[in-house]
């Protein structure tokens, strides 16, 4: 997610009591007594001994293609193990389409639905349906939640080296006010020239509502 939207939602989280430790590798994992014990090395900050009850491993996707016998068709993986495909679900045997966490493209419920019913048309009906993944908004519901759609500010300033964003608190947004819940932010990215909305990211209360109308800008 943006950088700042990122920062905003740690501050919270930290404001809850939470300690979130970033830059850290695991070196050796106990299980002393029945809790959990972890030796971690954080960058700049040596080695530290954390202890708890309970450990949750949530260190991102791995691609399970392993023993579906893609190498015997011809279909080509990507370096992380996942099903390349083009804009109209094809892998690189024309015949055959992959849709869902497989491909590795956002990894949302929806989408595979979406490209699972894109495939199929695209399929038996021949009808060049392709997705714009840059129009599908994704919510995680923390608290305060977080919200996202379309490209980043640093994703488009890497690639254009110019853009006209701006950022609000929710402190100076009059509903959020209202309802006495002024916790997070609202950013905007905008193309300088044309003045298209390229992207929104926001973290505070109902982010995931408030991001279906940024969808439709």
């Amino acid at each position: 997610f943006d950088e700042m939207v990122a920062r905003e939602l740690q501050r919270h989280l930290e404001d809850e009591g939470i300690t979130i430790i970033t830059g850290t590798s695991v070196k050796e994992a106990n299980k002393p007594n029945g809790a959990v014990e972890l030796l971690v090395d954080i960058k700049g900050k040596g080695e530290r001994r954390l202890s708890a009850e309970r450990l949750l491993i949530a260190t991102g996707l791995k691609a399970n293609t392993g023993d579906m016998g893609l190498e015997n068709a011809g279909v080509e993986l990507d370096g992380k193990g996942f099903v390349g495909i083009s804009d109209l679900m094809q892998t690189s045997q024309k015949h055959i389409y992959a849709a869902g966490d497989v491909t590795g493209l956002m990894p949302l419920e929806t989408v595979a639905a979406k490209q699972g019913n894109i495939a199929a048309l695209n399929m038996f009906e021949n009808a060049g349906k392709t997705i714009n993944y840059l129009e599908i908004p994704q919510a995680v519901f923390t608290s305060p939640e977080v919200a996202s759609i379309g490209m980043t500010e640093e994703e488009y300033m890497a690639k254009y080296n110019v853009c006209l964003c701006r950022t609000i608190s929710f402190e100076h947004v009059e509903k959020a006010a209202a309802i006495k819940d002024t916790r997070g932010l609202i950013r905007m990215v905008v193309d300088p020239k044309t003045m298209q909305v390229i992207g929104v990211h926001l973290v505070g209360p109902m982010a995931a509502d408030i991001i279906t109308t940024a969808a439709y800008a």
